[in-house]
This record gives structure tokens, C-alpha cells and sequence, in this order.
């Protein structure tokens, strides 16, 4: 008999077969019980409460309506520059719900795609295995360029994947005419060229037309679906001003962006609990009567 997977707040096996003991004396020849997992989220401030700052790895519990729990672990690298001070930090200031805000600068000629990258990821456990989630979704928010025609122009750059394929990539907002984000496959800001489908970059416009921003609204949010049986969603958050321009040494402005805002998750998992029986009556006080007791774990 054996049991993995997701586990319940408290022992599920525990429950399921004081469940299936409580009628241990009635004589039937079968019977089914079975508890399903259902939704989690991830709510910054609570689960998880991300130190100011920290980098990582920050380790929580969800829960979801029936009690069942889901463990995750976040983590931050950065190369090429320096965080802003204060930076991480769960904040509502990128977008229109509340993110874990990653704000950076970069260094002096690192101001390229791979140069001055934040990596964060989010991987998701079940009793300290790597376990695999369905429909996990999150909004990256406050994706856009700061736009002076000056040294200092910066341009948001991002590109998610995963351990089960890369996830499909839509805008938030409606108006095209004011979004300040342009999703791949589609060709880059200025000289960046083609950017992939699992890519999104600042729209950045070259010469007097300015570009547009986003502050705290949808101009600059995408979200992000990743395909069922996912356990590690990753995000390279990047600058991306040298690309545009063409040139190798730019000093590009700090820049901030907000990951795992709106985030959903679901288990499509449940877990049964049979109890079968040959025998269909008893004829007398003290008869023994055998059951078979077997657990199934249909997840992913």
C-alpha cells in the first residue's frame, strides 16, 4: 500500500482509514471513499511573507478548500548590476495587484539581454519531492521602457519557462494602443530583432515619438500559463536597451517589474480509499469477518 503525492493537513491516510474503520462492522461487500485536492494560490504578505530584500530561497505552504497542502520554495539570482534598495519586496506598486517587485541596475555595459539578469523561480513540493502542478498561471506586471532619448534609457526584457515546457504567453489589457509591452513571436524593440514566444520586451520607440508606461494599471502586465505537470516555473528578467540600439556599453537606468502577481494553481489529484469484503451477511455474534483495504493515488 502505497501513498505519495500531495498530503492533507493532517495525516490523509490517517483520516481515510479511521473513516473506513468507523463502519468496519457493517457487512458490505465494497465500498469507496475518496478526497480530492483542489485550488492554491500565492498570496504575498502571507503565504509567502518575503523578507525585504531576501533573495531567497523562501519556503511556504498553501493550502487549498479541502485542507490539502502544497509546498513551494522561491528563489532569486542576480548577475550584472545591483538591486535597489529595498528590493525584493512584496509590493502593489507594479501593476494593479500585489507582486513580488524585483528592482535592479545595472552595471555600466551590461546592459544587454543576459547581462544584468534576475532569474527567480518557483518550484513546487510534496513532501520534500519535486511534485507536479496543473494549471499554473501568474501575471508579470509593469513590463515597459523609460523613454528621454537619453544615455540612461532602460527596456524591460523577459523570458519565462519550465521544467514541462515553456508557457503560453497573453496580454492582460485590451487596448493596444496602450500597452507598453509586446509579446513574442514578434520582432524586438529597434535593433533587438525577432523575440520568441515565451519572450515579451518594453515597446520602445526610437526618435521623437514617445513610448508609452505603465504604472500601477495593466499597460505592462502579461500572464503567464504553464502546461499541466509543472514543477518549476522560471523567469530571466533582463535589460534589454543595448539590444535596441545596437551597441555593446550603455548605462541603462534602474529598472522594476512585478512576477507571480493573480497566481492559480490546481491539483488535479484525488485519493480513494476501497474496502471489499467476500462476505455479504453474518450469522452469528462473534463471526470474523476479513476486509481488503486498498488505497489508490490517481494524480498527476
Amino acid at each position: 500500500m502505497t501513498l505519495s503525492g500531495i498530503r492533507a493537513g493532517s495525516s490523509l491516510s490517517a483520516k481515510l482509514l479511521a473513516s473506513a474503520f468507523a463502519v468496519c462492522f457493517h457487512v458490505a461487500a465494497a465500498m469507496t471513499t475518496s478526497a480530492s485536492a483542489g485550488d492554491f494560490t500565492i498570496n504575498f504578505g502571507t503565504t509567502p511573507n518575503w523578507p525585504t530584500g531576501g533573495l531567497g530561497p523562501v519556503s511556504f505552504t498553501m493550502t487549498d478548500q479541502y485542507g490539502y497542502q502544497l509546498d513551494a520554495t522561491g528563489l532569486i539570482t542576480q548577475i550584472g548590476g545591483t538591486a535597489v534598495a529595498g528590493y525584493p519586496d512584496e509590493t502593489n506598486i507594479f501593476g494593479v495587484e500585489t507582486s513580488l517587485g524585483v528592482a535592479h541596475d545595472a552595471s555600466l555595459g551590461n546592459s544587454g539581454i543576459g547581462e544584468a539578469t534576475n532569474t527567480l523561480t518557483m518550484s513546487f513540493f510534496s513532501g520534500g519531492v519535486a511534485f507536479a502542478v496543473d494549471n499554473l498561471s501568474f501575471v508579470v506586471s509593469d513590463i515597459d521602457a523609460t523613454d528621454n532619448d537619453g544615455a540612461t534609457d532602460r527596456c524591460d526584457f523577459v523570458t519565462l519557462t519550465g521544467d514541462n515546457g515553456n508557457p503560453t504567453l497573453t496580454y492582460v489589457s485590451t487596448n493596444p494602443a496602450t500597452r507598453s509591452v509586446v509579446i513574442g513571436p514578434a520582432t524586438g524593440a529597434g535593433s533587438t530583432g525577432a523575440i520568441a514566444a515565451n519572450q515579451a520586451q518594453c515597446v520602445y520607440n526610437i526618435g521623437p515619438t514617445t513610448s508609452p508606461a505603465s504604472s500601477a494599471d495593466i499597460n505592462g502586465s502579461i500572464l503567464a500559463t504553464y502546461p499541466s505537470g509543472t514543477s518549476v516555473a522560471t523567469i530571466a528578467y533582463d535589460e534589454s536597451i543595448e539590444n535596441v540600439y545596437g551597441v555593446t556599453s550603455r548605462d541603462a537606468a534602474a529598472r522594476g517589474t512585478g512576477f507571480f502577481a493573480a497566481s492559480a494553481i490546481t491539483v488535479n489529484q484525488s485519493i480513494s480509499l476501497t474496502k471489499t469484503t467476500p462476505t455479504t451477511h453474518y450469522s452469528a455474534a462473534g463471526q470474523i469477518i476479513t476486509y481488503t483495504y486498498e488505497i489508490t493515488n490517481d494524480g498527476p
